[in-house]
């Protein structure tokens, strides 16, 4: 009797979500009958990247030769429609929340179409490291171990970084992981999971995919499977969110031979909300630095870097407030092992690199000579660095001899953009990589749109994408209009352009450690976490992977 009701109970489940599916249908069919009226190629793409988005799934090839997310897509469709689809998306979302059926579903949509309309803003990490917060509030934050930078409450956003020691009172941005719209991507200049395994599966690449290793040739764009894009230009690397945001890693290895990354990210404030060390991008900079919701007090309600109020306070009350920064601001937002989106080599987790202890001292630039000060500000002036940043670059110059590096621009292409008229559906897409075997699945990220997580919890993991894409053919491309264009089809068309255009995948095959749990939190057990090494361990022996859901399994390198 209890299997038969379990059978009708899931019978049920199974028969509603069908029918909220069917819904989803019908009701975002006003949207694609408007895209594909603008555009029966492009319009299609983005209609049914958009149900993809919206569904959870991976998006399909694009068929046109520009590079953009869905968002950037969506920015060029001339007002008229757009103005239709966001009051026809923004109606549905409400009525599908009164009605609790596929409320989630429009949520997301909404993310896409908001945007348009919405003014971004700005936060970096930088140096050894330095931080401007989303609402231009500027600060040392001398720390070891892996924390969010930036994380959205309600989207598939979010940032990690990890700071490594270079001395005793200096660390660097070592690494950034990220969450893309589901997508797993890292960016190592040091301890690179995909060279654990010895010589023989070494790569060059900074860049990890979903646990892969992945080359980007200089000058291409390499497509997500859930939308976004990663685009190469020398040392920096662009990460564009399908839902807009932007991440500009630029990569060194200047400064003393150590290698390093300089983060720059862009958001929506008026879409999203945020969390993490560059602030909530509320507009109010007061309460960047306000732990566990408690208000920082007034006498540490100010900024030591970049801001004139910091004058007046004493070199040891700016190094009380650096503590307060390093220790219970730095705390709350410390990475769990079951949070991270970080690979590591085998026996290695999170807690592999913190160190609470970390620094030793806390420097400020009193302690630094007029003559040492005056230097560093003429060099960081010389190469274009903006006054809210000049302190921060007189420290790094100073101190660890690291060049001036002044914030990057971030462009938008879509601005004043009209795409050419197109007769047929091109397929543009990453090269097909070479197959190689698993050692096992790992499974990337679970979507969080709708949801409120703690910033210390990242989604759960669901099963990973192949990420194979067609390979590709030339064909001619006219820009006449043709006289009869269908819209794009389910199956992927043949006919390619733009090969050069497309980076080159070399796939290094690698999985994550499981996560030597502590029995205890991090933040209060500190004396009984390791400190971090300073250079490169040897590679470890490959481990025999342990499959888990969350956790992540035994990294073993190979090519």
């Amino acid at each position: 009797m209890k299997r038969i009701y379990l059978l009708l109970a899931l019978s049920l489940g199974f028969s509603a979500v069908v029918v909220a599916q069917d819904r989803l249908s019908k009701d975002f069919q006003p949207i694609k009958t408007e895209l594909v009226a603008w555009d029966q190629i492009r319009g299609a793409w983005l209609a049914n990247s958009m149900d993809s988005m919206m569904r959870g799934k991976q998006i399909p090839d694009r068929t046109f030769p520009e590079n953009f997310t869905p968002t950037e897509m969506y920015k060029v469709v001339p007002n008229r429609y757009r103005d239709f689809i966001s009051d026809y998306a923004l109606k549905q979302r409400i009525a599908s929340g009164q009605e609790n059926v596929n409320a989630r579903e429009w949520e997301r949509l909404n993310q896409v179409v908001q945007v348009a309309n919405c003014k971004p803003t700005s936060g970096r990490s930088y140096g050894d490291p330095h931080l401007v917060s989303f609402d231009g509030e500027s600060y040392s934050f001398q720390t070891v171990g892996e924390f969010v930078l930036a994380g959205s409450t309600n989207s598939d956003f979010l940032i990690q970084t990890r700071q490594k020691a270079v001395s005793e009172n200096f660390s660097l941005n070592m690494a950034v992981a990220m969450n893309i719209g589901g997508d797993r991507v890292g960016i190592y200049v040091d301890d690179n999971p995909a060279n654990c395994g010895g010589a023989m599966s070494r790569s060059n690449s900074p860049v990890i995919i979903n646990s892969v290793s992945v080359e980007i040739e200089n000058g291409t764009t390499y497509f997500l499977s859930r939308g976004g894009t990663i685009a190469r230009s020398g040392s920096n690397y662009t990460i564009t969110w399908p839902t807009g945001e932007k991440l500009v890693a630029g990569v060194s290895q200047q400064g003393n031979g150590n290698g390093f990354i300089n983060c720059t990210v862009e958001v929506y404030p008026c879409v999203n909300s945020y969390y993490g060390l560059l602030g909530n991008a509320n507009g109010r900079g007061s309460d960047d630095f306000d732990v566990n919701g408690m208000r920082t007090p007034p006498m540490l309600a100010f900024s030591t870097f970049g801001n004139q109020s910091a004058n007046r306070g004493t070199n040891i009350a700016e190094k009380e407030y650096l503590a307060f920064l390093a220790r219970d601001f730095g705390r709350q937002h410390r990475i769990t092992q079951e949070a991270s989106l970080f690979d590591y080599c085998g026996g290695r987790n999170t807690l592999s690199f913190t160190d609470e202890r970390f620094p030793m001292v806390h420097v400020t630039l009193d302690d630094l000579s007029p003559n040492q000060q005056s230097t560093a500000r003429q060099n960081c002036r010389d190469r274009g660095v903006s006054e809210i940043e000049m302190r921060g670059c007189i420290f790094d110059q100073a101190y660890i001899a690291l060049p001036p590096s002044p914030r990057p621009t971030i462009s938008d292409p879509t601005v004043n953009y009209v795409p050419k008229p197109l007769d047929r559906a091109i397929v543009n897409a990453n090269p097909k990589p070479t197959p190689q075997p698993l050692p096992m699945t790992v499974k990337p990220i679970q979507g969080t749109k709708g949801d409120a997580p703690k910033p210390s919890i990242r989604p759960d993991l669901l099963e990973e994408p192949s990420g194979k894409k067609p390979s590709k053919e030339q064909v001619p491309v006219t820009n006449e209009p043709s006289k009869e264009v269908e819209a794009v089809p389910s199956t992927k068309p043949t006919q390619v352009v733009n090969e050069e255009k497309e980076p080159a995948a070399k796939p290094v095959i690698i999985s994550k450690p499981a996560p030597e749990k502590p029995t205890t939190k991090p933040s209060i057990q500190i004396e009984q976490k390791p400190k971090p090494e300073t250079s490169i361990p040897s590679a470890p022996t490959p481990v025999a992977p342990k499959p888990k859901v969350i956790s992540s399994p035994t990294i073993k390198g190979g090519k």
